[in-house]
């Protein structure tokens, strides 16, 4: 799961490599049945958090191979708060596995292909809060609103 992640990706000019680095995620709100779980850091952060809503597996992911879909979810969230984007602060990111096509984020009424699909969450915060993107491999970050 997601090893193609990062092939020939450059993280976009004026954002730093260390803006993009993950060490842990906590989901607040967010939490369902199945854990994540990655290798601690050399800090010793921790190494298992809860996966979200909606994945059958999840695992820690660096940002490294994620740099378009980072850009747009932090130009998402600063339209949709009215704030400049560098007010946008990532919080974490899982490599995840969707139970099935709703990417953990169904609407009312919609039907979706009922089949694993590979994906990712980003989080982000923004102004004190914890905002969601759910995406799937070859697809956008979509916010997804609680």
């Amino acid at each position: 799961m997601g090893a193609h992640r990062g092939a020939g990706r450059t993280p976009a000019a004026g954002r730093s490599a260390a803006a993009l680095l993950v060490a842990t995620l906590v989901v607040a709100g967010c939490g369902g049945d199945a854990t994540a779980e990655g290798d601690a850091d050399a800090g010793g952060m921790v190494a298992e958090v809860e996966a979200p809503e909606g994945a059958v597996e999840a695992t820690l992911l660096s940002l490294d191979g994620l740099a378009d879909e980072v850009e747009a979810a932090i130009a998402d969230a600063a339209a949709h708060y009215g704030v400049p984007e560098a007010e946008v602060a990532v919080a974490g990111a899982l490599d995840v596995v969707w139970a099935d096509g709703s990417l953990g984020c169904p609407e009312e009424g919609v039907l979706y292909p009922q089949v694993l699909t590979d994906g990712y969450l980003l989080t982000l915060e923004v102004e004190g809060r914890r905002v969601t993107y759910h995406g799937a491999d070859d697809g956008p970050p979509l916010r997804c609103d609680p």
